[in-house]
């Protein structure tokens, strides 16, 4: 009898621990801004125009409006259907537009093209020419371009790197959890049961970038530069549980709101939909925007700029190398932040926000990019301790 007291004293003791540990990580209280200076937007989402999509156009757009997302880009399957119905246009705060996520022989591409008379191109011919685009065939309007889905999923890998097209995916969020299966499955299940108790938790534990996305996206920058990263939801609401049928699982609107692809506008953002979504199409395809944890902190406070004279620099732009320095701005956090600079593939330098300095001299020419680490734990580190890529900002060229 004493024995099993002392088992269930034991277990309570467990029990008590891990809810503790459980319950310590939860999402700081911030005050939203009474403006924002920038714009959130969401790449690669699938609706039911697509066999494996779990909602409709309208299901997203609500999803994005109660997320406050600014842009969402939806990419069904070898189909701009949505487009030709119409569905394409301004939701309540969000404006929707709609391109088409296309399989060729390589893998899978986003081919982002309403924008340019092509999109009245048949979605045959739009796969062939995609095909050819990316061999080096020339056939699109110059001003659509090109997204490398999923590199390094585990169902459609991308599988000739010497092929690059204008972007890529450096995070994928359905080969996250793909992997995560694959790789930790008992990790992965524990990240879903976390998902219904502690839903911060679980996206914490869930986030990450694969090392080999990054070693292709700087590869691709180290044979031609000018190529962006980005990242793509890849979202679904749907999971397919054969033979029990599927579920809505993640939902849009939980997927919208870990994280989101943000853009300083350069310019005044124009109050017309037609003009606007040239300049996020543009914005986009110079790479002036960065992949952002939204989750964890708001954007405000985040920024890398390089300082020449009187000269300010930032993602996307082009520069011949003279003096220059790093500037780097980081918000006060709960969580201690690293930051980490690349120049061409290299890790350049790596310093704990604390003590980096003022400015940091920039040191010849080449492709520089900047990340933002977090260390998040929770109070005894059973259930999280990691670091996190909160801010993962486009290049600069210094050539």
């Amino acid at each position: 009898m004493k024995q099993f007291l002392s088992y269930s004293w034991l277990g309570l003791v467990v029990l008590v621990v891990l809810a503790l540990d459980v319950f310590s990580v939860l999402p700081p209280r911030f005050p939203r801004p009474m403006e924002k200076t920038y714009l959130e937007g969401i790449f690669h989402v699938h609706s039911t125009y697509s066999h494996d999509g779990g909602g409709s156009i309208e299901e997203i757009a609500q999803a994005a409006n109660n997320a406050d997302i600014d842009f969402v880009f939806v990419t069904d399957h070898n189909t701009n259907q949505g487009f030709l119905d119409g569905k394409e246009g301004v939701s309540g705060k969000t404006d929707i537009f709609i391109e088409d996520e296309v399989s060729i022989r390589l893998g899978h591409v986003v081919t982002v093209y309403t924008h340019t008379s092509d999109r009245k191109l048949d979605k045959k011919t739009i796969g062939g020419y995609a095909q050819e685009q990316v061999i080096g065939n020339k056939r699109f309007h110059p001003d659509t371009f090109q997204v490398i889905a999923h590199p390094t999923s585990l169902k459609h890998p991308w599988t000739q790197w010497d092929r690059i097209t204008a972007g890529m995916e450096i995070i994928n969020f359905d080969s996250l959890w793909r992997r995560q299966l694959h790789d930790a499955p008992l990790n992965f299940l524990t990240t879903l049961g976390l998902s219904f108790v502690n839903p911060f938790l679980s996206a914490i534990r869930f986030y990450d970038v694969s090392p080999k996305s990054l070693e292709m996206w700087d590869h691709a920058n180290s044979v031609s530069s000018g190529h962006f990263g980005i990242l793509g939801q890849d979202s679904h609401q749907r999971l397919a549980l054969p033979p029990l049928g599927s579920i809505a699982w993640p939902s849009y609107e939980r997927d919208f709101k870990i994280a989101a692809n943000v853009i300083r506008p350069p310019e005044k953002v124009a109050a017309d939909f037609p003009t606007r979504k040239q300049q996020i199409y543009k914005w986009i395809r110079e790479g002036r925007f960065a992949v952002f944890f939204r989750l964890l902190h708001p954007y405000d406070g985040y920024n890398w700029n390089l300082h020449c004279g009187s000269d300010r620099y930032s993602s996307g732009d082009r520069i011949a190398f003279r003096d220059c320095r790093h500037v780097f701005s980081v918000p006060n956090s709960p969580y201690p932040h690293t930051v980490r600079v690349w120049k061409d593939g290299a890790l350049h330098s790596e310093v704990p926000v604390h003590a980096v300095p003022p400015e940091l001299p920039l040191e010849g020419p080449g492709t520089y990019r900047v990340e933002v680490w977090a260390k998040v734990s929770s109070r005894f580190g059973i259930t999280v301790s990691r670091a996190v890529p909160i801010v993962l900002f486009n290049p600069i060229y210094v050539e």
